[in-house]
């Protein structure tokens, strides 16, 4: 089978082969990515691999060759020995330890990918169970890796392996044949697509001759198309599953999912499907049931608290298919129990009574119905309102705009020695979101904290956010630690000059409402069209 035949050793042999067409500009990424010159007769390993991909896939992405558990196991196969051409028997003791083997058992394998799919499309588990697998987890830091076992030199998935191996040797025809076998099936389609993008991206700055960056983003966009038509076929099926096949986490692929996939690869014609579309529209509503006029019911809400339980909320099944925190999913659960206990104590007998089929029938539909109708408690209304995407956007824009008054309101104004009051309140906001500034960076998906930052800084606002701060603080420093000598503020040159600051650093608080903007249906292309115009 393809698990027994594909090995570490072979699926690096494979990369170093030079029979049948090979690809000059993997070498080339190679030694971009260790960033120096190559030896003659360099093999390419794994973990050199693994750097491409994750390089070629950009964001957080990290790629299972560049992980610990596979560095070690790859190193106690003889992974180092193997590029100085020493013995690949050797290996030492120290080196036999890991969190778990690397390839599973064949028959483990399907329950593993079943159970897998069960829990992450439906990401709704108790915290007993979260607590149960942090256990296991635990218990299988210690365990030992057999080097002799056969298994461990094995994947688990040898056919996503050798995908990602046809699209980095530029071999089409057998990319296309590796992705209609194997697990999968979207997520494949949308990670080749992202790798030819990419490597389409560095041929063309590599100012080759020839058509190789044309060509492989013709190889992308066959991949993109298999992608848009597998999630056209999954919503004719069914709706709900194609919903959940979005945001269904991939283990094997760095725990994405095929949304953030499509969305880094840039294939707009995924991303505008009519089942992405009304996915990202549930999420961005949460549990709110509003199709019309959401935003003034939502800022109505917000100002007068009671107008809360006067909207409607979305029951549990119509809630299946989103993605929902541990504690939310919990509080879901406890409601569906409660609810079904207070239901049944309040149908009536007539319901159970021996009667004709079709009566039973229509006593069935009205508990139905009585479980569809039941309303939420009011507490459980509160927390689904002030947890709803939407209503977290507001609450940040109404407090943006007013900080943006207080701040037009201070520059304005002649300044005083001391900080007026609005002053503060403007020092206080800045001086937290700088704080979020900083905690976005930490809790980033990336793994090392320069990879973090990297990531970070890759958006335009999050730079100008930085510039802003960062301005911002040097002028209130400048304005609050001017000496004072002259009986006028205003003879102070460093006084003035952290009020000049003030009324230049205003401007990126300006711009960034363009962020705010940018989620509107009018004004969002447009904001797209200035970004455009002015790169």
């Amino acid at each position: 089978s393809m698990h027994k035949f594909l090995t570490i050793p072979r699926l690096e042999e494979l990369y170093n082969t030079k029979q049948g067409p090979t690809n000059p500009m993997l070498f080339h990424l190679v030694r971009d990515v260790k960033q120096g010159n190559l030896p003659p007769g360099y093999k390419i390993t794994l973990i050199d691999i693994g750097l491409v991909i994750e390089y070629l896939m950009g964001g957080t992405y990290r790629c299972t060759y560049t992980r610990k558990r596979f560095r070690l196991i790859y190193n106690s196969l003889g992974g180092n020995n193997r590029r100085s051409g020493r013995n690949t028997s050797s290996s030492t003791p120290q080196l036999r330890k890991s969190h778990e083997s690397f390839g599973n058992r064949a028959d483990k394998k399907e329950k593993m990918r079943h159970n897998h799919f069960i829990k992450t499309a439906q990401p709704y588990r108790p915290k007993i169970d979260t607590v149960m697998e942090e256990g296991k987890k635990k218990r299988t830091k210690d365990e030992i890796v057999d080097i002799d076992d056969p298994e461990t030199k094995r994947f688990p998935y040898p056919l996503n392996e050798l995908l990602i191996w046809a699209c980095l040797m530029k071999r089409q025809v057998m990319a296309r044949f590796l992705w209609q076998h194997g697990e999968e099936s979207m997520a494949k389609a949308l990670v080749a697509c992202k790798i030819y993008r990419s490597m389409a991206y560095e041929a063309k700055q590599s100012d080759l001759v020839d058509d190789t960056s044309e060509e492989l983003k013709q190889y992308s966009n066959d991949f993109g198309q298999l992608a848009v038509e597998l999630l056209e076929q999954s919503f004719r099926q069914d709706e709900t599953m194609a919903m959940k096949l979005l945001t269904y986490e991939l283990k094997n692929w760095s725990n994405s999912t095929c949304l953030k996939l499509a969305v880094s690869s840039r294939l707009r014609p995924f991303v505008a499907h009519t089942c992405t579309q009304m996915l990202l529209s549930d999420m961005w509503m949460g549990r709110l049931n509003m199709r019309k006029n959401s935003w003034y019911k939502v800022i109505l809400s917000i100002l007068v608290p009671p107008a809360i339980l006067l909207l409607e909320y979305k029951t549990k099944a119509e809630m299946s298919h989103i993605p929902q925190s541990q504690d939310a999913h919990q509080m879901t659960m406890d409601d569906s129990e409660n609810n079904f206990q207070n239901i049944t104590e309040e149908i009536p007998m007539e319901v159970f009574k021996e009667v004709r089929i079709l009566d039973s029938n229509e006593g069935k539909n009205e508990m139905e119905i009585q479980m569809k109708s039941k309303k939420l408690p009011i507490t459980r209304k509160f927390y689904a309102f002030y947890h709803a995407p939407i209503v977290k956007f507001w609450f940040n824009t109404l407090a943006y705009l007013g900080f943006l008054m207080l701040y037009t309101f201070v520059v304005l104004v002649q300044m005083e020695q001391l900080p007026s009051v609005q002053e503060w309140i403007v020092i206080a906001y800045i001086f937290t979101y700088a704080i979020e500034k900083v905690r976005e960076i930490f809790m980033s998906e990336a793994g090392k904290v320069n990879q973090k930052i990297k990531v970070w800084f890759s958006d335009y606002f999050n730079i100008s956010d930085t510039i802003a701060i960062i301005s911002f603080f040097i002028g209130f420093g400048l304005r609050f630690g001017a000496k004072w000598n002259f009986a006028n503020a205003y003879d102070n040159h460093v006084f003035v000059a952290g009020r000049l600051i003030y009324c230049l650093n205003i401007i990126f608080w300006y711009v960034r409402l363009l962020d705010f903007l940018a989620v509107n249906q009018q004004a969002g292309p447009y904001v797209m069209m200035i970004g455009k115009m002015v790169s």
